[in-house]
């Protein structure tokens, strides 16, 4: 699977993840974007497409109403079976 960082609807990097299940890719992948966030990893990003090769699996970012949504201060995402939270 690959997770394709995004800023302002356009591809700017891009990172291979290694997952068994589509919830655990996307609960890597979201890992992936605010640990590439709080590094102020250049390009900056606003959000990431999730890819299986030509399979779309998830988009998160600005104004999405995928399945990761930040519903607590320190909650990152949570899918089916996996709660990211954020460490302080």
């Amino acid at each position: 699977m690959r997770c394709y960082f995004t800023y302002e609807g356009r591809f700017w990097a891009a990172q291979p993840i290694d997952a068994a299940s589509d919830d655990d890719a996307i609960a890597k992948a979201i890992r992936a974007y605010y640990d590439r966030i709080d590094a102020g990893t250049r390009p900056v990003c606003d959000g990431f497409e999730l890819w299986d090769g030509m399979r779309f699996i998830h988009r998160h970012g600005p104004g999405d109403q995928g399945l990761c949504q930040v519903t607590q201060p320190r909650v990152l995402a949570k899918t089916t079976n996996t709660t990211i939270i954020r460490p302080r």
